[in-house]
């Protein structure tokens, strides 16, 4: 009997403990789960100003960005150029550097910038940025190779199959040029580029007559378009008409650069001496002297 009583105290004493155990555990979980919770908190606030806080080096970016949006190009080049040179490794900062110089027509730097880039690496917009560069400083190697490079990564990508077929056809590779052509019209028969790309190969082919109608076909689709007027004043002069071409060019003031505009006005001349009395340009016209 005194044993059993024993066993009964020792069995209420380990109950007892037990459950003190049991929580004791439980208010000092309690206790680490609050802990842990402050903690988390605490490494929330401190990582929120490397989150929030951009560093000069973005404000600098950004600036450059908007401003080329604006195109206000030469504050943006001089902004770039800073990125560029404090952060070289940077490929964001100069792909976004070569835009800009592609759209402010600075291709000369563009391609003095693009120099080191791996053409494997950059991307295609890119890329056409420096074939255009390449092409109107006349490095037509360089353009071709950088266009097929374009077209290897994005093989349906517009702007570099019209960008190879420029430099085709002004490298005299006339056939090649006139097959990518023709299969990029088929595809796209209503785009005001192609559709002028088109234009001009007919001009370097000496097609005249089709190259006006395509220009009268653009500018029915964009009466303002730039090219497409220049175009016609082009093929109107070379066909033997400068008087209707110094007309449209009075109707159009500045969509012809100044030797163009020289070279027109004298063959006025010649032809209105020819011509004697059958044709006078109005005396009232800007464009007299």
């Amino acid at each position: 009997c005194i044993s059993n009583k024993k066993h009964i105290i020792l069995s209420k004493f380990a109950i007892k403990k037990c459950a003190c155990g049991r929580e004791a555990f439980w208010r000092h979980k309690v206790k680490l789960t609050a802990l842990f919770r402050q903690a988390c908190l605490l490494m929330t606030l401190c990582a929120m100003p490397v989150l929030v806080a951009a560093t000069p080096a973005d404000a600098l970016y950004r600036q450059a960005l908007q401003l080329t949006k604006q195109e206000q190009y030469d504050r943006a080049i001089i902004l770039f150029d800073r990125l560029v040179s404090q952060y070289p490794d940077n490929l964001n900062y100069r792909y976004d550097y070569l835009v800009t110089l592609g759209w402010s027509g600075r291709y000369e730097q563009a391609l003095h910038v693009s120099r080191g880039l791996d053409l494997e690496q950059t991307p295609s917009y890119v890329l056409e940025i420096i074939g255009k560069a390449a092409r109107n400083e006349r490095y037509y190697q360089l353009a071709e190779k950088v266009y097929r490079e374009s077209l290897r990564k994005q093989p349906d990508r517009l702007q570099s199959k019209l960008g190879l077929a420029y430099v085709l056809m002004e490298t005299g590779q006339t056939q090649e040029s006139k097959n990518l052509l023709s299969s990029i019209i088929q595809r796209n028969p209503q785009d005001i580029a192609t559709l002028e790309a088109v234009a001009i190969s007919h001009e370097y082919n000496k097609d005249y007559f089709s190259a006006l109608s395509l220009y009268k076909i653009i500018l029915e689709i964009e009466p303002q378009h730039r090219g497409a007027k220049r175009g016609v004043i082009r093929l109107t002069h070379r066909l033997g008409a400068p008087h209707l071409a110094m007309e449209m060019i009075e109707k159009n003031p500045g969509v012809v650069d100044e030797g163009e505009l020289i070279r027109i006005r004298q063959d006025r001349a010649a032809t209105w001496i020819r011509w004697g009395r059958l044709y006078k340009p109005r005396h009232e016209s800007p464009y007299m002297n």
